[in-house]
């Protein structure tokens, strides 16, 4: 068993665990900031993703969607996207690949 605490890491965005078939990451992000510069894909893995603190902006597809606390939003394989925070507080997010979508401790 191997439990990981979402709140340990300082960085924008951690892998917590790999297994071969998901992979939970966090993602903060401050004011002002993204996901990414431009609209990224996961050619192999579905995202699902959790709003836990604040407002983000959810690119998908070519259409905009504002999602707030306790919004959850499932990302297939293969369709552009990325997340923005327009607002003025800090956003946090959970977030679960399936297969995993990154090399462990390489989320580039």
């Amino acid at each position: 068993m191997n439990i990981s605490n979402i709140r340990e890491s300082s960085e924008d965005f951690h892998l917590l665990e790999t297994t071969g078939r998901t992979q939970s990451a966090t993602m903060t992000l401050k004011p002002g900031e993204a996901s990414s510069d431009q609209l990224e894909v996961h050619p192999h893995s579905d995202q699902v993703l959790l709003v836990l603190e604040g407002e983000v902006v959810a690119e998908v597809d070519g259409e905009r969607q504002v999602m707030q606390k306790g919004d959850c939003i499932t990302i297939p394989a293969d369709v552009r996207h990325r997340f923005i925070n327009e607002g003025h507080e800090t956003v946090f997010t959970f977030t679960v690949y399936g297969p995993p979508a990154y090399e462990t401790g390489d989320p580039s």
